[in-house]
């Protein structure tokens, strides 16, 4: 069982992007349930940097926008080697979609090589729940 993700001292020390809410879309209830994704990765020493790289490649990808994405943020540890993503997407299809992308399918397989644990967790997730604090999403993540 890992840690929890609240532990680490380090974990403190950590900077992320605004997690902004897309608009509601025509129709679209603000109880609707949203396909949440929550990951939590450790790199392994010495590749920080490379990781980083992967994960602004990801990062722009989804701020250019992505079909039925609603919202997102990359948080990690300023001077440790965690990191932590979320998304909000409107159905599993669209964030399966994003998944096989190939700048995130790509990201995926180099990663591989550069964490030494990762740990996801899907969930739904009415709209107005959202944004989340960060201290919400890893408890939601540790839970």
């Amino acid at each position: 069982m890992t840690p929890s993700l609240l532990a680490s001292p380090l974990a403190a020390f950590a900077i992320s992007t605004p997690m902004r809410v897309a608009a509601l879309m025509p129709g679209e209830s603000a109880q609707a349930l949203l396909q949440v994704s929550i990951t939590w990765a450790c790199v392994r020493p010495g590749h920080r940097f490379a990781f980083a790289a992967l994960t602004r490649q990801v990062a722009a990808l989804l701020a250019e926008g992505q079909p039925g994405l609603v919202c997102h943020s990359v948080r990690r540890e300023v001077f440790g080697r965690q990191a932590w993503t979320l998304t909000a997407w409107r159905h599993a299809e669209d964030r399966d979609r994003f998944a096989a992308h190939p700048v995130h399918a790509h990201a995926m397989a180099a990663s591989r090589q550069l964490l030494s644990a990762v740990r996801t967790r899907r969930l739904a997730l009415r709209r107005d729940e959202l944004p989340l604090s960060w201290a919400g999403a890893l408890a939601l993540l540790d839970g």
